[in-house]
């Protein structure tokens, strides 16, 4: 497993500036629900606004979920483009 530099820090401001968009691949960069770092998943909307801080946020097929499973929903903070 591959632990960058945004697992202890948080993301960079080149990293919450990259506007993600439907059919995007993202990973994991953060710890969240019971997923790890570099777990990947599809965007399918955002973004949205978080009405209770106002971060944006976005939906996410997750791999490893399958075909057919339920959608997150990540902050912008706990994931990142899949280069």
């Amino acid at each position: 497993m591959e632990v960058g530099p945004f697992f202890v820090t948080g993301p960079t401001v080149a990293n919450m500036n990259a506007e993600l968009k439907l059919g995007n691949r993202v990973r994991v960069c953060r710890p969240s629900a019971g997923y790890h770092v570099g777990d990947k998943g599809t965007v399918l909307e955002g973004p949205a606004s978080n009405t209770r801080d106002d971060q944006k946020c976005y939906v996410v097929a997750m791999d490893k979920d399958g075909p057919g499973r339920t959608s997150i929903i990540f902050g912008a903070d706990e994931i990142e483009p899949d280069d």
